[in-house]
């Protein structure tokens, strides 16, 4: 019947603009997600930043505390020294970065007449082992295998045995 026929041809004028409608849709939904997406990662981005940027403060105003007590206890104990009658003298041993005149500093340090009998000490022990190993070879004349006994019972650990072998080694008299 003619009212049937209309009704098809609706349905499908309907169906055939659907897909259409449809795809286009879909592509908008796609370019919607795709943006939350991106603006997503943009934030985890901005977030992971931020947090690293607090992270790296937090180490600094660390290190500047650190560096701030460790001054506090050089102060106090130049003053203990002082207020006891022995010359103090502070020369710094950075582990990782040992500064390259100090080993020079050391020797010329404990060279003088004034500066003995010494008291020499770190934290750990190794540092001033080492130094004082280096003293015995370069400065007392002593040979090898005894200068590292003493060191190693005085504290001369495998991670600064290199320094002190080394040091030895390119500064030869």
């Amino acid at each position: 019947s003619s009212c049937t026929s209309a009704l098809l041809r609706f349905v499908k004028r309907d169906d055939t603009a659907a897909p259409a409608e449809d795809t286009a849709a879909a592509e908008s939904h796609e370019a919607e997600l795709r943006r939350r997406e991106e603006e997503a990662h943009a934030e985890a981005e901005r977030l992971r930043v931020q947090e690293e940027e607090l992270k790296e403060q937090q180490r600094r105003r660390e290190a500047q505390e650190r560096a701030e007590r460790e001054a506090a206890e050089v102060r106090a104990r130049e003053a203990a020294a002082k207020a006891a009658g022995i010359r103090f003298v502070h020369i710094p041993f950075n582990l990782n970065a040992p500064a390259p005149d100090l080993v020079d500093r050391f020797l010329a340090t404990i060279s003088k007449p004034e500066n003995n009998p010494a008291f020499i000490h770190c934290a750990g022990g190794g540092r001033a082992a080492s130094l004082w190993t280096i003293k015995r070879m370069m400065i007392d004349g002593w040979d090898q295998p005894r200068a590292l006994e003493e060191g190693t019972a005085l504290g001369l650990n495998a991670r600064l045995q290199p320094f002190v072998l080394d040091y030895v080694q390119t500064h030869k008299r």
